[in-house]
């Protein structure tokens, strides 16, 4: 699905109801333009190119450290600089009315500048024309916000930085929470059905547990609400996110993607995490969205449950594994025992045939079968 930085899918978390409001919840560490133009210091900002106050900042930084000289460039070596994505530039108005103003705006919406900051120095004139410099960011899609003279870089920065801190505050505590949730439940050994339960109670929405033969193993449906069984939404991930083993590079532990899926020309959102132990892949997790379009703070809160979901289910998997094995072994060495003799009387033949729910006073025969791929090639 193509990646829109002014649709992106935030990251972030919360179980209480948000005490930064719905539209703050997003990326770790970063806060929308437009929740920022309500704080005093820049309520009444001037504004161009309004569409762009969806931009998400998680920094800023001023024009002479950004255009400074030596900066390194982007990863290979292409490009003007290094991403300077989330970054808000507080310049001085005075800097664009210079002739060259609007290729340097150009160059900082190529570098990923969230929004620039036009601050009037106390010996600029009040009426300073940035018409020409509007005009240049609207066309690079980069809002202009004509700040007011008490919002120099330094007020502004220290805004911009606590607003940050508190959404990353925020992020933590709230993935705090839900992983205490579901820590519960794993320790009670509940199972994998009982983990899928409680990750649909944090989501309220259906969700999907695949096996990495891309079978379903669990599901939830929250008050008995899904658009379809889930062998059908099971199939719609899968042909959406590709098979679980697919050649197009498998997800890390903690990673999640989001995708649209297609239900009879009805489109749907699945936020899909991979459940990887020690490195091996066990199968995915997929929460599956009940309306369209979905709401972002719903989407925030998905990808963390996802994460931490992906995570606590692969473990719970892992102990379910450990247990048939072990039981396995346990039965595989009754057999032998008992093919052998081994007992020390028939007391322990009578209690360890009753644990493996095997009848001793039955009758039974042996048969031997020899596997020719498997002989020494001498015999």
């Amino acid at each position: 699905m193509a990646h829109d930085p002014e649709s992106r899918h935030p990251y972030s978390r919360t179980i209480a109801p948000d005490p930064l409001g719905p539209s703050e919840f997003g990326t770790e560490g970063d806060v929308p333009l437009e929740t920022l133009l309500a704080e005093p210091l820049l309520r009444g900002t001037t504004v161009v190119g309004s569409p762009g106050l969806r931009h998400r900042v998680s920094w800023c930084l001023p024009l002479s450290e950004v255009e400074s000289a030596g900066v390194p460039t982007v990863t290979g070596g292409a490009g003007p600089g290094p991403d300077l994505a989330g970054v808000a530039v507080h310049v001085p108005a005075t800097s664009l009315i210079a002739e060259d103003s609007p290729e340097m705006i150009r160059r900082l919406a190529q570098r990923g500048v969230a929004a620039l900051l036009a601050w009037p120095a106390p010996e600029c004139p009040a009426d300073l024309d940035l018409s020409r410099a509007g005009a240049a960011a609207e066309a690079a899609g980069l809002p202009l916000l004509r700040l007011q003279g008490t919002a120099d870089y330094r007020a502004v920065s220290r805004l911009i930085g606590q607003k940050a801190l508190a959404q990353t505050s925020h992020v933590l505590e709230y993935g705090v929470k839900v992983h205490r949730v579901l820590a519960e439940v794993l320790a009670r050994g509940s199972g994998i059905p009982a983990m899928a339960a409680a990750i649909g109670g944090l989501a309220h929405c259906p969700v999907l547990v695949l096996d990495d033969e891309d079978e379903v193993i669990a599901h939830a449906f929250p008050g008995g609400r899904a658009p379809a069984g889930p062998e059908h939404l099971a199939e719609l991930v899968t042909r959406a996110a590709g098979p679980v083993r697919g050649g197009t590079g498998e997800l890390r532990p903690g990673e999640t993607t989001e995708h649209v899926l297609d239900l009879d020309g009805r489109p749907l959102h699945a936020t899909v995490a991979a459940i990887v132990v020690g490195g091996e892949l066990y199968g995915r997790l997929a929460l599956v969205q009940n309306e369209w379009p979905p709401d972002a703070h719903d989407l925030a809160q998905h990808r963390v449950i996802a994460e931490h979901g992906g995570t606590l289910t692969g473990s719970e998997m892992l102990r379910q594994r450990s247990v048939q094995a072990a039981e396995e072994r346990a039965r595989g060495d009754f057999i032998q025992a008992l093919v052998h003799g081994r007992f020390a009387d028939a007391h322990e033949l009578q209690a360890r045939a009753r644990h493996h729910g095997f009848a001793v006073q039955g009758r039974y025969g042996v048969h031997i079968v020899a596997a020719q791929g498997l002989l020494p090639a001498s015999r």
